[in-house]
């Protein structure tokens, strides 16, 4: 089985202390670091002021690994522990990302020790079941690729480091089952991607991803994790 991140969107409980909410993240983090498979574990909240949503990347060798947690006995207390800092239930799924286990997603909080500061994380959709074909995959990663292939050289800040791939389960986006593709671009920081967008090489290049066959929409947020 490949290499998968396990991804947890979710929203942290009104009126959370944030000691709390860390404390609880780092003696989880403990406990999946001991599991055989588990090779990494990372989190961030949006950095967007207006969206509450965090996330929490666990690094895995596959799948088979991650059940094989979820089938012993101290899964249910872990969770359970975990489970009680989310503002109902989280959205988890896996994806299967390139390069495995992705230094950008290694951002050391943007503090330095880090190639990259901030990152661009996004989640594009498109038709789920069969009305979205293998053909039509391909050609979405060959389209994805060659966008980000345009940012070296061309978009200032960008650091060169990059992952995407498909999202193994089928996510819902605007109450309906959908395939999502997902990739990380990585930026010294919020401020450089954002300019970057305003240049006349972004909206030259941009078309790739926005014309994208069966697109159904785009979720965009800037990340700078924490490596526990």
């Amino acid at each position: 089985m490949a290499p998968v991140t396990e991804v947890l969107r979710y929203t942290p409980k009104e009126g959370l202390a944030d000691s709390d909410h860390q404390g609880t993240l780092s003696e989880a983090s403990k406990t999946l670091l001991q599991q055989p498979g588990c090779k990494g574990v990372h989190s961030s909240p949006a950095l967007e002021e207006d969206n509450k949503t965090h996330y929490i990347f666990i690094e895995w060798d596959s799948i088979d690994s991650h059940v094989a947690f979820t089938k012993k006995d101290i899964f249910g207390p872990f969770f359970g522990k975990l489970n009680a800092v989310f503002d109902g239930s989280p959205n988890v799924y896996h994806a299967s990302l390139s390069p495995e286990h992705p230094p950008v997603l290694h951002n050391a909080e943007g503090k330095g020790g880090a190639k990259t500061a901030v990152v661009e994380l996004l989640h594009v959709y498109f038709p789920g079941g069969e009305g979205f074909t293998a053909d039509q995959m391909a050609s979405t990663a060959k389209n994805v690729q060659e966008f980000l292939g345009q940012l070296r050289g061309n978009a200032k800040g960008h650091t060169g480091e990059i992952a995407l791939g498909w999202v193994v389960e089928e996510l819902e986006f605007k109450g309906e089952k959908s395939r999502s593709f997902i990739f990380a671009i990585g930026w010294d920081s919020v401020e450089a991607h954002m300019k970057y967008r305003e240049t006349e090489h972004f909206k030259k290049v941009v078309p790739l991803i926005r014309g994208l066959e069966g697109l159904k929409g785009i979720e965009m947020v800037h990340v700078s994790t924490k490596t526990w």
